[in-house]
């Protein structure tokens, strides 16, 4: 059976909703699909009794059965059922994913996809820096449209070791450096790492590369000049806008948001009180809804809800890494590219908005994942450079290790080149580091079985020269 169309704009002023629903054995699919409209309006009595309301009324614009008891139903919602402006992203999925999808005859659920209309977008602030926006913050020179964010290893580190990596992860600033440092989402306001703590080492060293682009007149390099410092300000709603204001005060860049912990009407908050500041939302916890083929949220709407919401980046998952690959390698692939095209691209009045892949990058699948992920992209490496063995037992030496990603991202990404090509490269792979990269799953192969079919069908156009390279030098 064909796959639904799935898009990101539609006409007029309703939102659509598409949800694959799994009726019990007593019911039918078209049956359950009307009592869902119903119940999503002022009520089944009333809704018949009172002609005024029909303007609340929801409708259902197609649906069919895949199977028996299991269909794909598309539903209108009127837009005066929404209050945006006041409820926000909890009014929204107060009325599309409420009670009314959790009647008796419902044995499982899931929202696939949710089309916004203008009427309803036009309400959200969403994002306020754009990749474009995000570069130039950066003080870079050319069109650097990769960026590499490093979050700050161990995940729950003390004050001195915190201190430490960041030290050794600026060590050749600005000239080597990470695009993006960042608290990890696993630190709070832990009494053995607080984050007043935390905001005062990154305020020092931010002035610190400040002071170094001043001497050097903010020279502008191949990669980068200008390094963004994170803070997580994830917690309860009065303490994540207290710190969040010192975050402003300090003059650090951006912060950390598990937003489906945390809420999306404290995204809302934060994004319409501090639009100087860059917001990463994490997905923390989003496995529990979108893992399940026929219960929860897909992760596209998850990613929509994050833009409109107000968030500049995005996880969207890696395409090939060590998280969120329940599907076979094809599909996965693909849905990542859909959903990084949701993030990219504009929805009516809101701006576009940064992927971020993470979990399980690493020097050796870093181009497959650019290949098939695709620019703008915010690449996240933890394990990736802090295991990598020149900085396995040597922190001095993570500088280096730095230079080697941030000099491949500008091979692929800027001179439209195959990574392994280049001498240095080459050289780690069969003699320097040679144990390393044939670790299982150290290195992609592209005329493996499994990857030569989904990089010839997904890879970005602007990246098949590269990978013709690729797959020549292998």
């Amino acid at each position: 059976m064909e796959r639904p169309r799935r898009g990101w704009e539609i006409p007029g002023d309703h939102v659509v909703c598409m949800y694959k629903i799994i009726v019990t054995p007593n019911a039918s699919v078209r049956g359950v699909a009307s009592k869902v409209i119903r119940y999503a309006s002022i009520g089944e009595k009333e809704a018949r009794q009172k002609q005024e309301y029909e303007r609340f009324n929801a409708e259902i614009i197609s649906w069919y059965e895949t199977s028996k008891r299991v269909g794909l139903v598309m539903i209108s919602y009127p837009p005066e059922m929404f209050d945006a402006k006041y409820g926000g992203i909890a009014s929204l999925l107060s009325v599309i994913a409420g009670w009314n999808v959790s009647m008796n005859e419902i044995l499982r659920v899931k929202l696939l996809d949710v089309f916004l209309p203008e009427k309803i977008t036009k309400e959200f602030e969403g994002p306020r820096w754009s990749p474009d926006k995000i570069r130039r913050k950066l003080r870079t020179g050319g069109e650097q449209n990769c960026f590499l964010r490093v979050p700050i290893y161990p995940r729950l580190a003390y004050p001195e070791d915190y201190e430490h990596r960041i030290k050794c992860l600026l060590k050749k600033a600005p000239e080597i450096a990470p695009d993006i440092i960042a608290d990890s989402e696993l630190l709070f306001n832990h009494e053995f790492c607080s984050i007043d703590k935390r905001i005062d080492i990154m305020s020092k060293f931010n002035k610190h590369v400040e002071s170094m682009m001043d001497a050097k007149e903010r020279v502008e390099t191949k990669t980068g000049c200008k390094t963004l410092f994170f803070i997580n300000v994830s917690g309860k709603p009065s303490y994540t806008l207290e710190k969040t204001e010192a975050v402003k005060e300090a003059g650090l860049d951006g912060i950390t948001l598990n937003v489906l912990t945390t809420g999306f009407s404290l995204l809302e908050d934060l994004r319409s009180k501090f639009k100087n500041l860059i917001i990463y939302a994490r997905a923390n916890a989003h496995a529990l809804l979108t893992r399940g083929n026929s219960v929860g949220i897909s992760f596209d709407v998850l990613a929509k809800l994050f833009k409109i919401a107000g968030a500049d980046i995005i996880y969207t998952g890696a395409p090939c890494g060590s998280l969120d690959r329940v599907k076979p390698l094809d599909d996965h692939v693909a849905d990542i590219r859909h959903r990084n095209t949701i993030v990219r691209n504009p929805i009516y009045n809101i701006e576009p908005a940064l992927p971020s892949i993470s979990g399980g990058v690493h020097l050796g699948n870093l181009q497959v994942n650019i290949l098939l992920a695709g620019v703008p992209l915010q690449i996240t490496v933890g394990d990736g450079i802090y295991n990598f063995p020149w900085a396995r037992n040597n922190l001095d030496r993570i500088a280096d290790v730095i230079r080697l990603f941030k000099k491949a991202i500008y091979i692929i990404t800027q001179r439209k080149e195959n990574m392994w090509d280049d001498h240095e490269f080459r050289e780690l792979r069969h003699k320097k580091c040679r144990t390393y990269f044939m670790e299982e799953g150290k290195c992609v192969d592209p005329t493996d079985k499994e990857i030569k079919d989904v990089l010839r069908r997904w890879v970005y156009p602007e990246f098949r020269d590269v990978l013709e390279k690729w797959e020549r030098g292998k």
